[in-house]
């Protein structure tokens, strides 16, 4: 579902809607990935970074906002780190801050100056909207 949201598809499902359990009503339901989806304005494409195990898709949505999605298909448990994009930096009284926010359960897991690490288990997948905090400029 992360990945259908990513990439802006459109979504087909094969079961009976009137036999699905919280959990599926949810899933299918979750009004921030369901606007991740709609943002057709931009795809996410997989980063420089996705090699291995550990896979990272971004899309800049606009305004700073950056979505990522980090997928572990390995066995075990991986760590994802997020370094801020240059441009956030570049020309900025002591450097840009960014928000991180956990989209499947909207946790704001922090803000952060430099990087951010999140664990990510095994076979499953973390969708993380990014957000430069405000700033201000130089000069």
């Amino acid at each position: 579902m992360s990945f259908w949201a990513l990439v802006g598809a459109p979504l087909y499902i094969g079961n009976d809607l009137t036999a699905l359990d919280a959990f599926g009503i949810e899933l299918l339901t979750n009004p921030h990935v369901l606007a991740i989806n709609a943002d057709t304005a931009t795809t996410a494409a997989p980063t420089a970074s996705s090699s291995g195990l550990l896979q990272t898709w971004t899309t800049d949505r606009g305004n700073g906002t950056v979505t990522v999605g980090v997928f572990n298909l390995g066995t075990q448990t991986s760590i994802f780190v997020y370094t801020p994009p240059l441009e956030w930096s570049v020309g900025v009284s002591g450097g840009a801050s960014f928000a991180v926010t956990d989209v499947w359960t909207g946790e704001v897991l922090g803000v952060f100056h430099t990087a951010f690490k999140v664990d990510v288990d095994a076979h499953a997948c973390r969708l993380l909207s990014i957000v430069a905090a405000k700033f201000t400029t130089k000069g």
